[in-house]
């Protein structure tokens, strides 16, 4: 339980209220606010940081007067704890042959990464008759084989079970030769800015030897950070520029098309150098377009649809809102916050201390035994709370913003295959929604 103490001023000065103070109890959803009549109260510094981080972005986003709280944290929960609409109920399809039609090969991928997505995309792409290649920025894992020209033979367990064949690049310009003009970026968010202008120059070149017609360089962000595809674009654009006029370069920026993803296709765990686990093929990723010229919005995000369903599988949304929902649709900061918070003593274990004098003795101590923890078993009913609740947070963000996204619950449902609503404990013919703890503890001893 927590106070912190916040000025909802809205950025415009025309509307502003008074300091209140905000009681926020994570271990029965309930939040309360007052007017601020004390100056003392007690705080949890993580929870106030991890709360006031959220509140600073809402005042940054909001400029038309401030949000108002809603008192029940439980009522909202159950609103928005509902299932997938019916048109979006289908299961996917298993993965299985390249489905792209009679005719039509399958297709190169280049894969800027080789850690667990990476490899597990590659596993995906590989179980659907495609050939993927993959890239590494550091070249550990890889380096050998990048050094001979071999490739990678990847030992896929889990949700896909297989050997794959994965290609193994040894520079950006040979990735980008190699991809057959598609182009993934798997790697950690760290990592995204450096790539995209590490890559570039070699995708201004491809872009240059593109016939003219039909013909796109598709790039493929998974999953989408911050506005990385506008980086990009403009990253491109300036490489560009650099020896062609503004209105050659535009038209050569419209041969490439960005894609960026509000969750990766495949969650996995890397076990050895060339072996994957793949934990779970994702039911439904939202994805948008991102047009280098106007006017192709809808022509983009039906052809992309296409490219993504012979890629990948029947598994890919188009999410309106283009590319600020795609970013507010990305849970990874909000729920590894909540779970980081209420786990840091788990991850951080307590140092080696050092001797000390007993009985005119110097005394030493061994090494402190590390905690194991697993992340879904330990996010428990107070985390989980705290998730919900950074959560409500993102909702409100996109809903000032006019936008609608799917909820924790909707991602969890989706992502991990577990259900949205249980029964309720002595009347099986009611239900409730399912708690993100009570998701995360299903998620965990179902491996």
């Amino acid at each position: 339980s927590s106070s912190v103490y916040v000025s909802p001023e809205s950025a415009s000065p025309r509307r502003r209220r008074a300091p209140r103070k905000i009681h926020f109890d994570i271990r029965d959803r309930e939040q309360t606010t007052e007017e601020d009549t004390s100056s003392q109260a007690t705080r949890c510094p993580l929870v106030e940081m991890a709360a006031l981080a959220v509140l600073l972005l809402l005042l940054l986003t909001d400029r038309s007067g401030g949000f108002q709280q809603r008192a029940d944290f439980r009522r909202r929960r159950r609103r928005r704890a509902v299932g997938p609409s019916a048109a979006e109920a289908s299961p996917s399809a298993p993965p299985g042959p390249a489905d792209g039609g009679p005719g039509v090969p399958p297709a190169r991928v280049g894969i800027i990464g080789a850690g667990s997505v990476a490899l597990g995309t590659a596993s995906l792409l590989g179980s659907r008759g495609h050939a993927p290649v993959v890239y590494s920025p550091s070249g550990g894992g890889t380096r050998e084989r990048q050094a001979d020209g071999g490739g990678l033979s990847v030992r896929s367990a889990g949700a896909i079970e297989g050997r794959f064949e994965v290609g193994v690049a040894r520079s950006p310009g040979d990735l980008v030769r190699s991809s057959g003009d598609v182009l993934l970026l798997a790697l950690p968010a760290n990592g995204h800015k450096r790539m995209m202008e590490l890559f570039a120059p070699a995708i201004s070149e491809r872009l240059e030897g593109l016939l003219d017609g039909d013909a796109r360089f598709e790039v493929m962000i998974s999953s989408h950070a911050s506005l990385g595809a506008v980086y990009l674009m403009e990253t491109v654009r300036s490489k560009l520029l650099e020896t062609h006029p503004e209105e050659a370069c535009n038209n050569l920026l419209g041969r490439m098309r960005i894609s960026a993803w509000g969750t990766t296709a495949v969650t996995a765990r890397k076990t050895a150098g060339d072996a994957v686990n793949v934990l779970t093929v994702r039911e439904a990723v939202d994805f948008c377009t991102v047009p280098c010229t106007e006017g192709t919005a809808e022509d983009d995000a039906a052809s992309c649809s296409a490219l993504l369903t012979r890629l990948f599988g029947d598994r890919f949304r188009f999410r309106d809102g283009g590319l600020l929902a795609i970013s507010l649709s990305n849970l990874n900061p909000q729920n590894h916050l909540g779970i980081v918070l209420g786990n840091m003593s788990r991850m951080d274990p307590a140092p080696r201390p050092p001797p000390v004098e007993v009985g005119g003795e110097l005394r030493s101590f061994p090494e402190s035994e590390p905690v194991p923890w697993w992340q879904g078993k330990s996010i428990t009913p107070a985390v989980g709370n705290l998730m919900e609740a950074l959560d409500g947070e993102r909702i409100d963000i996109a809903a000032a913003l006019g936008l609608e996204l799917r909820t924790i619950h909707e991602h969890f449902s989706w992502s991990f295959h577990v259900p949205m609503t249980t029964p309720v404990e002595g009347d099986s013919a009611m239900t409730r929604p399912t708690t993100v703890s009570e998701m995360s503890q299903i998620m965990h001893f179902l491996g």
